[in-house]
């Protein structure tokens, strides 16, 4: 039932789906079903640059897909760089936190300055997906006095 208990619950998902006209206008939707990303290299620095874009990469049969994100959840952008430091003979990971400017609608972090070439850049964040309603049709219905329900309520990612 998708969470809809009362009706004003049901008024505001209306009104929401009102404002988004439908399929019409675009909004950010968590997908709890893949939502973060926990210490995943995001690149390689060269030396120069000193923006680059936050992604995901999914392992898939021994390939990788690489998924742009561009929807970065405020306040949960980390971005490091790694380090390998020798403890006693043994290369141990270790990670520097490091600030940067995070924008929130195209997924693009920059640091101050570029990082040094061939520095490893890791970041741990969580993200929404872009998506809308898959219909311009509210089918919505009053179950018992009071209680309401949208069942299948239809809504697809936005690729950009």
């Amino acid at each position: 039932m998708h969470g809809v208990k009362n009706q004003e619950q049901m008024e505001s998902l209306l009104a929401f789906f009102r404002n988004c006209y439908g399929k019409a206008i675009g909004f950010r939707f968590k997908d709890w079903s893949d939502y973060r990303v926990d210490n995943q290299q995001i690149a390689v620095a060269d030396g120069s640059t000193q923006t680059f874009q936050l992604t995901k990469v999914y392992k898939v049969n021994g390939g990788e897909v690489v998924r742009k994100i561009t929807k970065p959840v405020p306040g949960t952008v980390q971005v490091f760089f790694q380090d390998i430091p020798m403890l006693r003979g043994v290369v141990k990971p270790s990670y520097n936190l490091q600030k940067v400017e995070v924008d929130y609608n195209s997924g693009m972090v920059r640091f101050q300055a570029a990082p040094k070439e061939g520095q490893l850049i890791y970041a741990k964040f969580e993200f929404d997906i872009f998506a809308r309603f898959d219909t311009d049709v509210l089918n919505a219905s009053l179950d018992d006095y009071g209680v309401h329900s949208w069942r299948d309520i239809p809504i697809i990612e936005i690729k950009e």
